[in-house]
């Protein structure tokens, strides 16, 4: 109803603009009529005089009139196009908005994902870390320990293991302090990293007592190896300007099938008897030795 309205008043405003617009040429004729009779002479003198004028003036006001009535039409008819304009700049702008909202929350699920791949990361490390020395822990040692005697089961390729035992650390840690005694074994193990290959799996495996996997190592390479720690640690002179030394185990696949299979156990038995005088390498089947104590 109201738009129907709307349509009627328009159409009468049309009209109007249109009828006002229409005088234009009736004045025109009634002047020339006029500018006729002045010629020929049968007007009076007032008709001469007003004609004009009244022409002039009618002519002006119906083209003020039209005009103004044909600006409000355009102004109604354009209205509803700005309304329109209008609704597709808020919609483009709710839009733009939605989007930028949307690469907010993707760019906060991106952070969030990392953060969190972060915190698995560290986990992870914490979980096979050990947190003092930063070597593998226990568990991570025995993980590897059984997937290389698996290996040696089905490919006989030999394996080593090598477990070793500060010497006299109780005595350090009275002296020191546990923090004092946390150091040193820090140092002890960043030691043993510099004189192992990458290869070799390195843990602490309780207290000051370390265990070391040597992949695709033999028996004679593990002693070897072994009597280069006991060398190493004899020689340093740690950072309080104290010196240390460790004993060590050795037990290695396929030599000493004497350890019925338990490669770990055959290396603590060979480190007890080597930590019986300290600064020893003991075996299996070889005595503890020493090329002499520092």
């Amino acid at each position: 109803m109201r738009d129907a309205t709307i349509e009627m008043g328009m159409g009468h405003k049309v009209f109007s603009a249109i009828a006002l617009s229409s005088i234009l040429p009736f004045l025109v004729i009634a002047y020339l009529v006029q500018a006729y009779l002045m010629v020929v002479g049968d007007a009076t003198p007032t008709l001469k005089v007003l004609v004009v004028p009244a022409l002039l003036v009618g002519a002006v006001l119906s083209m003020v009139a039209g005009g103004c009535l044909t600006w409000e039409i355009g102004q109604q008819a354009a209205a509803p196009a700005r309304g329109g304009d209008d609704v597709v700049v808020g919609m483009v702008g709710t839009l733009e908005q939605q989007a930028g909202e949307i690469r907010s929350l993707a760019t906060r699920l991106d952070n969030a994902y990392r953060e969190l791949e972060l915190a698995n990361a560290r986990l992870r490390r914490f979980s096979l870390k050990d947190d003092v020395t930063e070597l593998y822990n226990r568990k991570f040692f025995l993980v590897r320990l059984d997937e290389e005697i698996s290996r040696y089961r089905r490919f006989g390729h030999p394996v080593s293991v090598v477990l070793c035992d500060v010497d006299g650390f109780k005595r350090v840690n009275e002296a020191l302090g546990h923090e004092g005694g946390d150091e040193r074994l820090r140092e002890f193990a960043r030691l043993l990293a510099v004189e192992s290959r990458d290869i070799n799996v390195m843990a602490r495996y309780g207290g000051d007592e370390f265990a070391i996997l040597l992949v695709e190592t033999a028996k004679a390479g593990a002693l070897a190896y072994a009597e280069r720690l006991r060398e190493a640690v004899a020689a340093n002179r740690f950072a309080d300007d104290g010196h240390l030394t460790a004993s060590f185990g050795v037990a290695s696949l396929p030599d000493d099938q004497a350890a019925a299979g338990d490669i770990l156990r055959g290396a603590a038995r060979a480190l007890e008897g080597a930590k019986v005088e300290g600064n020893r390498v003991g075996s299996l089947s070889v005595p503890a030795r020493s090329t002499g104590a520092a």
